[in-house]
């Protein structure tokens, strides 16, 4: 390597091959970019070395005249994804990678289209299962990529942290997930954000109990999720599920809903603006010490409102069934319902439940109507 001095050309380094060998042509082109310096070796279409804390193995080309443009294939192994440049539009977070590869894009104004096929990895400490497939393309306006595959405890908390999602960041969402998984995406803000996302036969620890047997299909546009769920659920923790320490007890059953929840990303879940829309069976469970022998729910909630269809409970205290509209934090109630209970001083384990809300705070309409047992009561209104 020469540089110009003093109008002289000066001898400053000299550049070997540390795996050269005949008819390679190491040196025959060289360029030089900003502080990149690359010297090709045109008779060699193989390489192997070490990059950003990687072993990597590389077949292809690079052309050095402007744009300097690549493409090459190859395996690399035990990469973390932080080590990569600035210019890689990829998530900088703990991780190692080991996959085959095939990408083709550009060094200057830097373009990227790849796909990689991975073995065991991980990526926040989530496993991710031999097979997954990923593919990326930066040459749009907007970036585009896709991932399938299997993964395994992946923490709901720390993607939250790291991807600053507000809802996921909240204790009662603490759990792991694992299962098949479907997505494809385009954008890498909020404002062109666009994901659908597929689960099957997910499993998660949420909500102090586990789901199993679920599958899901949710769409991200912007801050915006809408989708749908169905699967089943085991010991639930209700004081967590609904955030009210005084609700004890575990749920068991099976859901099939959709919903839509309008700011994810930057205000998190509010029952005030969310939409909720479908069906809930409870087998049996328990709840405050009463032993629940089913429960059937059909209905929706949209934004504190919650319209009912259908709702039937038997438990150890007797039978109810009703329908109709109960606000939660808007609005007006008018449901009507049935109930019968063996012992109805019982009840009074449930009301402190309901003080403070709108709907429940000063009950009006209950009326006794008692039949030649004295079991019955019947009401309009809450």
């Amino acid at each position: 390597m020469f540089e110009r001095q003093h109008r002289q050309w000066v001898q400053t380094a000299r550049l070997t091959a540390s795996d050269g060998a005949t008819r390679q042509l190491f040196g025959f082109p060289v360029s030089a970019l900003a502080d990149l310096l690359v010297v090709g070796a045109p008779g060699d279409r193989n390489a192997t070395g070490a990059a950003y804390g990687s072993a990597f193995q590389a077949a292809g080309c690079i052309d050095l005249p402007e744009p300097y443009g690549f493409h090459l294939s190859g395996r690399a192994g035990h990469l973390d994804l932080r080590q990569l440049p600035r210019s890689v539009p990829v998530p900088r977070l703990r991780s190692n990678l080991t996959f085959t590869y095939d990408s083709t894009g550009r060094f200057q104004n830097p373009v990227l289209i790849g796909s990689a096929a991975f073995d065991d990895s991980t990526f926040l400490d989530a496993q991710i299962a031999a097979g997954c497939r990923g593919t990326i393309d930066t040459s749009g306006e907007r970036v585009t990529y896709s991932a399938d595959g299997t993964v395994r405890h992946l923490d709901i908390g720390q993607i939250g942290t790291e991807f600053d999602l507000a809802t996921l960041r909240e204790p009662q969402f603490a759990g792991t997930v694992a299962g098949g998984f479907d997505l494809k995406g385009a954008g890498s803000s909020l404002d062109d954000l666009a994901i659908d996302v597929k689960g099957t036969k997910v499993a998660a620890k949420l909500f102090g109990g586990v789901f199993d047997d679920v599958d899901f299909d949710l769409q991200i546009r912007n801050d915006a999720l809408a989708g749908t769920g169905r699967g089943q659920f085991a010991g639930l923790d209700a004081a967590i599920l609904t955030a009210d320490p005084r609700l004890t007890g575990t749920l068991n059953g099976r859901f099939d809903m959709k919903g839509a929840l309008p700011a994810l990303f930057s205000a998190g879940f509010d029952s005030h603006v969310s939409q909720l829309a479908g069906s809930m069976s409870l087998s049996p469970s328990r709840l405050k010490g009463v032993e629940i022998e089913s429960v059937r729910l059909t209905g929706e909630f949209d934004r504190g409102l919650a319209t009912l269809s259908d709702a039937r409970i038997t438990s150890q205290l007797g039978t109810a069934s009703g329908k109709g509209t109960i606000a939660i934090s808007r609005g007006d109630s008018d449901f009507t319902y049935d109930l019968e209970v063996a012992d109805a001083s019982r009840l009074k384990d449930f009301m402190p439940i309901c003080e403070g809300r709108r709907h429940l705070s000063r009950p009006r309409g209950w009326a006794s109507r008692a039949d030649t047992r004295g079991r019955h009561l019947y009401g309009v209104g809450c």
